[in-house]
This record gives structure tokens, C-alpha cells and sequence, in this order.
């Protein structure tokens, strides 16, 4: 059976005693690139299922990417991705089956060896508050930097399990984004409003311009005004420009 797996099922548990059906002569090669297929336009496929299926494709098969992607039409870069859930713990695997990491969180994984991965999932999941992404991309971040000056030097590195927690930990207890290093500031500065996702960020950005200048700190404002410039002219900023009539 090629296609319809799922559908035969459910009509012998429905007790149906005939089925409507297609029969093609497929050779071993066809017949494998059609439930290739098949398993590629389910609309929420099983990521390892996806990985397994091109590994085979590539072990029995001996086709490419390229050649994957020409005959399902996944992109290049989702086939890739999903190759590497294969270089995850059998248990993170499936873990990721049953939901309990998110496809984000496992494909961060994939380069840390199997110790670094159980490693970071403890951090992500003995922690009070679950990390974001964000936070979670600087775990892994830190735990690879370690594995690559391990295998090349035999650096030795705090317990970064132990730091990441506490950092988490402090983070949930403030209310603000676990971090690896932060900047210097200057304590004599004004500090800037809480920033909301509910308005454009050059605007808040260009009102803290105004907050500082009425402050005396003129040369921030107008760093800050070059630095606003430049990301809106740059493209990745979007701003409501009227109240940027003064400047002109």
C-alpha cells in the first residue's frame, strides 16, 4: 500500500467491507518516492518520520537533497534540517514526538553531542520558568563554544548547567531576559520606558531621544537618532514619521 494508510484504517475500524481503490504497477524505486511523497504533504508531519524517510532515501536509494527535493518538493533547507534531528538522542527524538520539545528547541540540539544535550534540555525543562527561544539559543551557544574549545584545546569551562540555572531562575524572579554577557552602562542616564510590541520600536526609541536630550545627555539623543535613521533608511525598521517632522 502506497498511498492511504491511514484511510484503510479507519474504514476497517468503521467495518467497511469494500473500498474504492487505484492499482498501478510500481517498481521498488517508484513505490518509495510515492509514500515519500505522501508522508511530505501530510499537513502536520511527524518531523522524525521526515528524517527517517530521507535518510532512507539517501542510504537505500542513494539519492541527494537535490534529488529528494525533486521528487517531493520539500526545500532543500527543511530536508537538511530534518537530517539532523537523526544526530539527536533517541530520547530527544521522541521527546519531540510526543511535544515535549518544540522543532525549534531540537533543531538548536543538533550540534551539541549527546552529553550537551542532556545538558540543555535539563536547563530547559528544571527550570521554574521555560526559557524562550532566545534564551535557549544562548544555552546551547555557550554549550557549543565549550565543546569546540574542549576538542581543541581541553579548555575547562564552569558547570554551565549550574549557571544557566541560576541565571533562569533570576531572570523569571525580575522579569527579564536571561543573558550571557550585558553592556556597560551609564548609571548617571535616564533609563529607557519599558519597550511595547504594541508600537513602532523606532518611535519609542526616537522618545527616549527626547527624554534624554530634555536630560542634558544631547550626544546619546543624537546617537540614537543616527542609530533610528539608518535601520528605518536600512529597512528593518518601520516608524510613524510625522512626529519626525522637527528634524527635517
Amino acid at each position: 500500500m502506497v498511498y492511504g494508510e491511514r484511510r484503510y484504517r479507519a474504514c476497517v475500524l468503521l467495518g467497511w467491507q469494500l473500498l474504492p481503490v487505484v492499482i498501478r504497477a510500481l517498481d521498488d524505486t517508484q513505490a518509495f518516492a510515492a509514500m515519500l511523497v505522501e508522508n511530505s504533504q501530510r499537513k502536520d508531519p511527524d518531523p522524525i518520520d521526515q528524517a527517517q524517510g530521507f535518510q532512507r532515501a539517501v542510504d537505500d536509494y542513494g539519492w541527494s537533497v537535490q534529488q529528494i527535493y525533486q521528487h517531493t518538493h520539500v526545500k532543500v533547507q527543511t530536508i537538511n534540517a530534518r537530517l539532523s534531528l537523526l544526530r539527536l538522542h533517541p530520547t530527544y527524538q521522541q521527546m519531540l514526538r510526543r511535544g515535549q520539545l518544540e522543532l525549534a528547541q531540537a533543531e538548536m540540539l543538533v550540534n551539541l553531542d549527546h552529553n550537551r544535550q542532556a545538558v540543555a534540555v535539563r536547563v530547559l525543562t528544571s527550570v521554574s520558568k521555560r526559557p524562550t527561544l532566545a534564551e535557549f539559543r544562548r544555552v546551547i551557544g555557550d554549550l557549543f563554544k565549550e565543546q569546540v574549545a574542549e576538542e581543541s584545546q581541553n579548555v575547562l569551562f564552569p558547570d554551565l548547567e549550574q549557571v544557566w540555572k541560576e541565571r533562569l531562575e533570576q531572570a523569571a524572579v525580575s522579569g527579564t531576559r536571561a543573558r550571557t554577557r550585558r553592556l556597560a552602562l551609564n548609571v548617571a542616564m535616564p533609563a529607557p520606558p519599558r519597550f511595547k510590541r504594541t508600537w513602532w520600536f523606532a518611535n519609542q526609541l526616537y522618545d527616549y531621544a527626547v527624554q534624554l536630550r530634555a536630560a542634558g545627555f544631547g550626544e546619546g539623543a543624537d546617537a540614537i537618532y543616527h542609530v533610528v535613521e539608518a535601520a528605518i533608511d536600512g529597512g528593518i525598521l518601520e516608524a510613524d514619521e510625522t512626529v519626525f517632522e522637527e528634524l527635517v
